[in-house]
């Protein structure tokens, strides 16, 4: 899920529009769009680091 994730937010990236509406955060521009996409990867690389780390779900 997170890699069709990372290829959903390339995949936008390449959208020519100005203004971004996310789900669960503020209407914004290129700017906001560039805030959620660097919270979305740091939420997978810590993620991924606890799963590679053997933490569970949990």
């Amino acid at each position: 899920m997170l890699a069709d994730l990372g290829a959903r937010v390339i995949k936008i990236e390449t959208v020519d529009a100005n203004t971004f509406v996310p789900g669960h955060r503020p209407v914004g521009g290129k700017e906001e769009f560039g805030e959620a996409k660097d919270l979305l990867k740091l939420l997978h690389d810590e993620i991924k680091a606890a799963f590679d780390d053997g933490k569970s779900e949990e």
